[in-house]
Order: C-alpha cells, then structure tokens, then sequence
C-alpha cells in the first residue's frame, strides 16, 4: 500500500507542471536549469527550459535586471551541455529550444559576454541548426514546416552578423519552405490540418513574419500567399455559438473566447484539401467537412458534422466531433498513428475511425483512406452537398450526402445511393452527450433543458451505445458520450432524417 501511494505521488508531481501557471522569472533565478531527460516515447525531451529561457531573457529586456541576464545565460548553458536536443528524433520539439536561442540573443545577446555569447552561439548551430539542415520538414507542407521554419528563421537571423552568407541562404529556404507549405491555406483559408492547428502553425507563422520584418523590414511576401488572410476569416466560421471549434481531425473542441452572432441565415463553402462548409443563422449552426483520410492529422470523418441550436441565449452542441486522442498515449502503445496507409493501426482507435464521427459506414468497413469528398453549395437555399461515391470501391455508381437547414433550425440530411450492389448494409452513426432514447422511428435527445428529435424517413434500427468508457487501455475514456447508429440494408435510392430542436421539456412530448 504505502509502495502504492508513494508512486501515486511521484505520478502526480510529474503533472503538476502541466496544470500549473507558467514561472515568474524571480521564480526560475532561484532555481536550478531542467535536467537531460528523454520522454518515455525517445522522442522528446521532458523539458520546459525553452520556455524558462524566454520568460527571463523577456524579463531582462524589460527591466535590464543583470540577475535575469545571468539566469538567461545559466539556462542557455545548461540546455547547450544537453548531449542534443533530441533535433534527429523529433525537430519540432527541438525547434522550441532554437527560438528560445534566438530570441535571447535578440533580447539580450548584446550584453552577454563575447566568448559566453560565442559558446551559445556555437550550441545553437551544432544542436539546432546543423541537425535541421537535411530534416523531412523542409520538403513537407503542414505545420512541422511551418513550425520549424520560423525558429530556424529567428535563429539564423540572430546569428546574421557572424555568418553571413550561410544565415541569408538559411533565411532565404525557410521561407521558400513556409511559402511551400502555405499552400494548406489556398485557395480559400481552409487550413488542411484544421482549426486547432491553424492556430498552432498561424501563430507561429505570424512570428516569422513579425521576425522578417524586423531584420528585413518586410516579410518576403509570405502574408500575400493565397488563402492565408483568407484563413481568419474561415477559423471565426469554423466556431458555433457554444464558442467551441468545428474539432474535426486531431482537433481540439476547447471553447474559444469572443461573441458569435449571425443575424440573417448565411452559407459558405471553403475550398481546399479538406474543404469545410457553412450553414448557420440566427437559431443553428451546421459546420461539415469532405477531405480524405490520408492527409496529416485527418480522420476518417469525410462527410461528417457538427450540429448545434441556439434559442433564448442558450446553446447546444447536438452531433459531436470527438476530436484528437493523447498521442503520446497511443505511441507507446505501438499504435502506429502516423501511418495514413489503408492498413494502417491508426484507423483501429475509435476517435481516428469513421465509427465515431457523423459519417455514414457501409458493411461496418472503414473508408478508403484516398477516396476525396468534395464540398458544393446546392441550388436549394441553404444547402450543401458532398459527393461520397470515392469513400468505397465497387458498392455503388455514386453516393451523395446533402444537408439543408430551414429557417427554423430544421436540419435535413439526405444520403443518396444509385446503382447499388445487393447484399450491404448502411449505418449512419454520430457521437453526442446528450441523454438519449429511441422511440421507434425517432431518437430523442436531451441536454441542458433542450431536446432534439433525430428522426428516421426509411426503415431500420436505432441503437444508442454507452461510449463513455474507452475501448482500448490506451484510449482517452469519453465521459457521458454515446454512439447513436441507425442501421438498414443499403438502398437504391435515400436514406433520410429530420433534426428538429422542440425547444421544450421531453416530457412534453407524447
């Protein structure tokens, strides 16, 4: 017992950092530097010193503090006598590490002593730049690129002085490779990897080009790239009046901060390689998305929503996305999550698979991992529809999904099959939190003192299954989630369902 309890608190002091506020820089002076330590996974260090590095060399450079300029250089020195900094391994980790260098050598390097600066600077290149020189994420287009691009950036502009000709060479690639990469973005901000990580990369391609500009005085054209400005404006349409972001992919579902108001009913299809598209007004919002499975981050959510009504100041989130699973998690149990091939164990996670997104599923088999499905508007107002014939091989001559949503928040959603082989089952499926029950064609729903009725227009079965628990040791456990399925042979023809939000207690209801 005691043995147990004494691990239990080692456990929990290894987590405290993670929950707890950042350090004050009079904090990290009276400590000592993080030691060496490698990740269970091998592939990342268990280290915040880039962050300690930042909050005190920003300490000094706002009050000329030399004992934060001593901490800055203590902190550097300690991370520059790391045997690496696990660059090979896992560069965007590492590349922390290289912008917290250079941004203390911008901050403060011009008061650190000149052979000091000169065995930082020497770490800096041989830890953190000489490892990036022949990485994957040069040739990429997804946030490693545009991550690692701008410390690499940052720190071969903070070296300029030195060397010259290899630092501007330097300059000149990471931003031919974040232009590369930018790509995501065209033609209409529709991010690849999702909001979550447009956020993450967008900020710190911001700092490249605020770095850029104040080396350079201009940012070499990378703001002017197709679809990047444009993508600001597709991240406020990819979040609900619960706050929350579509979280599709490895997606984060945290709710984020500022108003949502949408007046009249408005529609908006993005464009990309995972486009997404938009129906809300005053009462609902509809947030859908096509795309692939085989694309970094993705799922195999083609085809799939969210749903949430608003009435009275109150909003619900109906049709879930689960979003992203602990990586680090699933790593060390072997799982190989990235691997995006057709065999991949990726698919074999419940949040990655289509059985947990508000996609449909035929013969309970998982979606071809290159079968693309675009986005349309569709001549009804209101309207979107995907083309899903790619998502399976040798089932059918086509597939289409289209939702359309009136002006009272009614959502219709109409799965369409033509020229069907006999013998495959259909099952649509969807993750929510709301309480839920079958009344024969009908699934009621009820959260928050509001009920919504899924109901069925074809024949078949609904289910409701307790996904609360996780299915494997190493899945995250999702707490008050149910899987609602309907289940039918698949037609030659539609498959229908109305989504009505009552507005009023179950009760109610006969």
């Amino acid at each position: 017992m005691k043995t147990t309890l004494t691990m239990l608190c080692v456990a929990l002091a290894a987590l405290e950092p993670l929950f707890a506020a950042d350090p004050t820089a009079d904090e990290l002076a009276a400590r000592e530097p993080p030691k060496y330590i490698v990740e269970a996974t091998g592939k990342r260090l268990n280290s915040f010193i880039s962050r300690d590095i930042s909050i005190l060399a920003r300490a000094y450079s706002k009050s000329r503090d030399a004992k934060y300029l001593d901490a800055t250089v203590k902190y550097m020195k300690a991370a520059a006598d790391y045997p690496d900094w696990r660059a090979i391994q896992h560069y965007l980790s590492a590349s922390y590490i290289v912008d917290a260098f250079a941004e203390a050598f911008e901050l403060c390097g011009d008061d650190m002593k000149p052979d000091v600066r000169m065995e930082l600077e020497d770490a800096l290149v041989e830890k953190g730049l000489k490892p990036a020189s022949l990485h994957w994420f040069w040739y990429a287009n997804g946030n490693w690129t545009q991550v690692c691009c701008a410390a690499v950036a940052h720190a071969a502009l903070a070296l300029r002085k030195r060397f010259p000709e290899k630092c501007d060479k330097c300059t000149r690639r990471c931003v031919a490779a974040t232009k590369q990469a930018l790509a995501a973005y065209a033609p209409d901000g529709c991010y690849a990897e999702g909001p979550s990580y447009w956020k993450f990369a967008t900020e710190k391609t911001e700092r490249m080009i605020e770095t850029l500009k104040r080396y350079l005085g201009n940012d070499c054209g990378i703001s002017a790239m197709p679809g990047y400005r444009e993508s600001f404006e597709w991240v406020k349409a990819m979040k609900g009046p619960t706050g929350r972001l579509f979280n599709y992919g490895d997606g984060d579902g945290a709710p984020e901060v500022g108003e949502w108001a949408v007046g009249k009913t408005t529609r908006k299809v993005f464009r990309g390689v995972q486009p997404t598209a938009v129906v809300a007004g005053s009462n609902f919002y509809l947030a859908v998305k096509g795309g692939k499975a085989s694309l970094n981050h993705a799922h195999m959510d083609a085809g799939s929503f969210v749903f949430e009504t608003c009435s009275n100041g109150k909003a619900v989130r109906w049709v879930e996305d689960l979003g992203t699973e602990r990586y680090r998690h699933i790593e060390r149990a072997k799982v190989d999550i990235w691997n995006f091939t057709q065999s991949s164990t990726r698919w074999g996670v419940f949040r990655h698979g289509p059985f947990s997104h508000s996609t449909f599923t035929i013969d309970s088999a998982p979606h071809r991992v290159d079968g693309a499905v675009a986005l349309n508007a569709d001549a009804e107002p209101n309207a979107i529809v995907a083309d899903m014939s790619a998502l399976y091989s040798g089932i059918w001559q086509g597939a289409v999904r289209k939702w359309s949503v009136d002006e009272d928040g009614e959502l219709r959603l109409k799965d369409s099959f033509t020229g069907v082989g006999k013998g495959h089952v259909y099952t649509f499926n969807f993750c929510t939190f709301a309480k839920a029950e079958v009344k024969g064609a009908e699934v009621c729903l009820a959260k928050d003192g509001e009920v919504l009725v899924v109901t069925a227009l074809a024949k078949g079965t609904w289910s409701v299954e307790d996904v609360s628990k996780p299915r494997k040791p190493y899945e995250s456990p999702n707490r008050g989630a149910k899987r609602i399925a309907f289940t039918c042979d698949l037609p030659e023809g539609d498959v229908e369902f109305r989504m009505k939000n009552w507005r009023a207690p179950a009760q109610s209801r006969d």
